[in-house]
């Protein structure tokens, strides 16, 4: 899908023979990738040939093909991994010693060669990372019970396994080949250009390969494990006014399938090449809240005691060097607002603290608001928790050299353990999480390449809190600190905890980015048990698993196997049964309350002059939690809010003011409302995301699973969703007469799941 703006980068790149390219990384580096990625390789096409026989009746069905459901009974099968394992170990002990690289979160724990090698070859990796590997792989593609008596379902099953198999050694191959070009200086991010054609020729050829074998009534014949168990009912594009939808079972599963073994591919490529800086400056560096004639920059200095030197020109190769700028000393970041740059135009910049050099970055200052020849490109999405990463879905936006980016809520999980087991409260443990989620080379990359402009939304201090409740306010304002350190915000001279502000981009589109937490009033959640509905006043957790009540969690996957988080969210509810589904009558009618805020009172008055007063002809409102009425579970959304809600999409609509579009994250979904957010309101919104946190579809309680078939019917104002699918969205605005918006989502695999396009009115 990079086709369209990489082919004028490809003439650039020089192909360096192989002999050549491993000089790049140092020796136990490239053994310890090599041994990851043969040992993949090797597992799963071992595992894959074993079932791939129970399937076909040549071996009997009580034969035990895979590690992770206990001992493996079939002898050649067996012999295999084990040989397979016996190498990694030697390939390590032949090149490394203690201490080790560098190595990824899903063996950051091995402090020995032999630690490593188990964590490597073991039937899941270190616990503080989502449990994805070859193992899980089987289990996604084999869920079918064998034998399979229908050759065409059994031959289309195994052209699965076969196609994923070899993306996944593909895309692993790629990833280490890039590794040692960045390694040896050749590309400053991974994947470069033309190793992401390369990854999306291979995607293309594997769905173009199964589908040579399998059709859609073969896909439905069989059964599939997570992620995509329910195929069939995660994708969907509604067909005119129907709820038929137009995409096809085979058009579900194959992208499902794809994305599933890049998600392997990259958490165990990340093992021996987690793409740590090159340079001395540890976090990156990163730019943002550009005008068209100043701009932030931020970075860690290595040295923070001591001042360094921002240099900044519009030549690549540094040549020359336009603005040379003083950096004082900084605890814990520097930050330096820069003017007098020039609208429109591309600058690189680096720090200086002798002798360290950071890595070049670059950014992009809007066109004047009057300019109406320029077209603008611009990423987006947000959610990116540590326990997910790699956030390699990043990856294809950044490729696609967009001119910013918008970071929009949750840009890290503070109240969430499952990565670093704290449960963030302090400042200095809001700045561990940042710290953490910057070892991550995908995010680190996407900074560097272009402007960033972010927003927080819950978890960058605790999960649904409310700003305005006295009980959050000290770790609101250690969240909020941290949260400005570490990112290329603009402090308000007035109030520096303010983050409401707005960014014109050309006349073609203006973005408002909103603060939907500092300011609210105590959220209302409605209980399954009536009694205990009420507002959350106080910082204490009543989440419990849904039958080990003793057990508090805040989601699912902090409990036990087969349990769900009761509430899942924050709640007065308790115990079993959680947050009611839907609310009652005097339930909504207690939310739909006059005197509850959402954004407060100023900035809800800043939001509607803006609105008015824009000259643009888009104007994207940055948002969390989504403002379209989706009705189940509404308790941390606009719609719990009902009056504000609807006094801002009135006053939007009764004044008439033009080309609105919501853009949301939060929901870790894309969804489209594709032209209203309800029965009354004609403003359309776009959801994407996640980067890197559990998706929608794995949050949902079982009562609402079971609903999955019937969403289009039940939710008749969205028109496309993606329920299971890590995201990202590309903007496309071109100004003018005939102006335009297009917004093109993709996956970590750099496939094109859905386009819209709005027309100027």
């Amino acid at each position: 899908m990079f086709r369209r703006v990489v082919s004028a980068a490809l003439a650039a790149v020089v192909f360096v023979p192989s002999a050549s390219r491993a000089a790049g990384l140092d020796p136990c580096t490239s053994a310890i990738a090599k041994a990851v990625e043969t040992y993949v390789k090797t597992k799963q096409t071992a595992i894959a040939a074993c079932e791939d026989k129970r399937s076909s009746n040549k071996l009997a069905t009580s034969v035990n093909c895979r590690p992770a459901a206990g001992a493996v009974t079939d002898a050649a099968t067996q012999k295999k991994l084990s040989d397979a394992a016996v190498k990694v170990a030697s390939t390590i002990g032949s090149k490394c010693s203690i201490p080790l690289p560098p190595i990824g979160p899903a063996c950051d724990s091995a402090t020995s060669l032999t630690a490593l090698a188990t964590c490597i070859t073991a039937t899941t990796q270190d616990a503080d990372v989502e449990p994805i590997n070859v193992d899980t792989l089987i289990d996604t593609v084999y869920g079918t019970n064998a034998p399979i008596a229908d050759t065409g379902v059994r031959a289309c099953q195994a052209a699965i396994s076969k196609e994923g198999g070899k993306y996944l050694a593909t895309r692993m191959a790629q990833l280490r080949s890039c590794q040692t070009k960045r390694a040896g200086g050749k590309v400053s991010a991974c994947p470069d250009s033309a190793t992401a054609v390369t990854l999306g020729k291979a995607r293309a050829t594997m769905e173009k390969n199964i589908k040579k074998k399998c059709d859609s009534g073969k896909v439905g014949a069989l059964t599939f494990g997570a992620p995509c168990t329910q195929f069939q009912y995660l994708t969907f594009e509604r067909d005119g006014t129907t709820n038929n939808n137009t995409v096809a079972p085979i058009d579900q599963l194959v992208p499902c399938v794809a994305d599933a073994h890049a998600g392997v591919a990259d958490r165990m490529a990340a093992i021996g090449l987690p793409g740590p800086e090159i340079t001395p400056f540890a976090d990156g560096v990163a730019a943002g809240d550009a005008t068209p004639t100043s701009a932030m920059f931020w970075t860690k200095l290595p040295n923070p005691s001591q001042g360094a030197s921002l240099e900044i020109t519009t030549d690549a190769k540094f040549k020359t060097v336009q603005m040379t700028v003083p950096v004082p000393a900084n605890s814990p970041a520097a930050k330096v607002d820069v003017s007098g740059l020039a609208a429109g135009t591309t600058y690189f910049y680096r720090f200086r603290q002798d002798p360290a050099v950071s890595a070049i970055g670059r950014i992009v200052t809007p066109p004047d608001a009057s300019d109406a020849a320029k077209t603008i490109r611009l990423g987006w999405t947000g959610d990116s928790n540590a326990y997910n990463r790699p956030f390699s879905s990043l990856d294809p936006i950044r490729v696609l050299a967009p001119d910013a980016w918008f970071y929009i809520g949750d840009t890290i999980y503070g109240d969430d353990p499952l990565a670093d087991g704290i449960v963030a409260q302090t400042l200095s443990e809001y700045q561990g999480k940042y710290e953490e989620n910057r070892t991550d080379q995908s995010l680190r990359g996407i900074m560097a390449a272009t402007g960033t402009y972010v927003m927080w939304d819950d978890h960058e201090v605790r999960n649904d809190f409310s700003g305005a409740v006295p009980a959050f306010a000290t770790r609101m304002a250690a969240g909020n600190q941290a949260f400005r350190q570490y990112y290329p915000i603009r402090d308000d001279s007035t109030d520096p905890m303010r983050l409401y502000r707005n960014f014109q981009w050309g006349s073609g589109a203006e973005f408002f980015l909103i603060d939907l937490r500092q300011y609210r009033s105590a959220k209302y959640t409605c209980c399954s048990d009536a009694s205990k509905s009420g507002f959350i006043t106080t910082d204490d957790l009543h989440n419990h698993c849904s039958t080990t009540t003793s057990q508090l969690c805040e989601k699912d996957s902090q409990c036990p196997a087969g349990e769900f988080c009761g509430n899942a969210g924050d709640s007065t509810c308790g115990g079993l049964g959680g947050e009611a589904l839907l609310p009652t009558t005097s339930c909504a009618s207690t939310m739909a309350g006059s005197s509850r805020t959402y954004i407060g009172a100023a900035q809800k008055q800043w939001l509607k002059s803006e609105l008015l007063n824009s000259t643009a002809t888009f104007k994207f409102i940055m948002n969390g939690p989504p403002i379209s009425e989706l009705l189940f579970d509404p308790y941390d959304r606009w719609e719990a809010w009902t009056a504000e809600r609807n006094e801002i999409l009135d006053f939007i609509q009764n004044n008439n003011i033009k080309n609105v579009i919501w853009l949301s994250t939060d929901l870790h979904a894309y969804l489209l409302s594709g032209s209203r957010v309800d029965a009354t309101h004609n403003i359309p919104e776009i959801v994407c995301g996640s980067i890197g946190e559990q998706t929608l579809v794995n949050e949902f309680p079982p009562s609402i699973s079971s609903l999955l078939p019937s969403l289009p019917s039940i939710v008749t104002q969205v028109t496309q969703y993606e329920l299971d699918r890590y995201n990202a969205v590309f903007i496309t605005v071109t100004p003018g007469s005939a102006a335009k918006a297009q917004f093109d989502t993709y996956d970590r695999t750099g496939k094109l799941l859905h386009r819209v396009i709005y027309n100027a009115s």
